[in-house]
Order: structure tokens, then sequence, then C-alpha cells
């Protein structure tokens, strides 16, 4: 199975992984980083105990997100009325090329649906990074957007 969050993981295909993704080969990596990481800052930093454990992502939830048949998730329109109404806006769409949970081919479609206007068409940039979906999770890809975000802040 090639890993939803980053392609270049895999793994065996395990009962049920398939429809449910709950065998993603590559969230298992970032799972234990951020839980711990998340437990530690609660405890030692903030000093907050529980008994309760910490999901980090639960199927039981995402589950019960619904829509209206026939309504479905769309940004063009959000994108499309707030870069024609802000001549200010900048929007920076940060990309990862093993991503398959939002690939970046994806997200070119989107802006390239969306009609902004020709002098606004420069207020958008997009930047690609040889990582999955969360960028910031290996160390050469999270100093290019640290610089990169330093460079497009100072714009």
């Amino acid at each position: 199975m090639i890993g939803r969050l980053d392609g270049r993981i895999t793994g065996p295909v395990t009962a049920g992984s398939i429809e449910d993704g709950t065998s993603d080969p590559s969230s298992s990596s970032s799972d234990i980083a951020l839980l711990n990481s998340y437990q530690d800052y609660l405890t030692k930093e903030l000093g907050f105990e529980t008994d309760r454990p910490f999901e980090p992502l639960s199927l039981d939830v995402n589950m019960k997100w619904s829509l209206p048949d026939g309504v479905y998730v769309s940004q063009e329109e959000v994108i499309y009325n707030c870069m024609s109404r802000n001549p200010f806006l900048k929007v920076w769409v940060l990309c990862g090329y093993y991503d398959g949970a939002t690939p970046f081919y994806a997200a070119e479609w989107v802006y390239d649906h969306v009609f902004i206007n020709e002098n606004r068409e420069e207020n958008l940039q997009f930047t690609y990074y040889p990582s999955g979906h969360m960028i910031y999770m290996e160390k050469d890809s999270f100093d290019k957007l640290r610089k990169d975000a330093e460079e497009w802040y100072l714009k």
C-alpha cells in the first residue's frame, strides 16, 4: 500500500486499510512523533494531566461530517471572492510532491479554474517541496520552508 500522507512510504495492505485509511503506512511515523511531542508539551510545559487518551486522528469524528445531497466542498468561489475583493491579499500555496491527501496537481487545477483578475495574479504563489503532506516533518523541506516563508512574508 502506498502512503496517502507520503507516497514514498509503503507498507502491507491489511484488512480494511484501503477503505477506511486506518493503516496508511505514512501516518504511523508522524502520529508517533506528533503524539509524543504534544503529550510532552501538555504535561511538562502546561502542567496538564488527564487520564483521557489523545487521538491525533479520529475516524469516528470524521465519519460524522456530512453535507446535504448535491453539495460538495469547493474552494474556488471562496478564493475568487477573497482575491477579487481584496487587492492586497496574497495567497501562498505549499505543495508536497508526494502528498496524496492534498495532491499539488489538484491545487493547481483549482487555481487554474479561478478567474482572478490579471492584476491580482501576481498575488498568488506556489512553492513545491520534496515532501509528503507535512512539509515540516523532514529537515531539508523544513529548512527550505523556513527560508521561503521569511522571503514571502517580507515581500
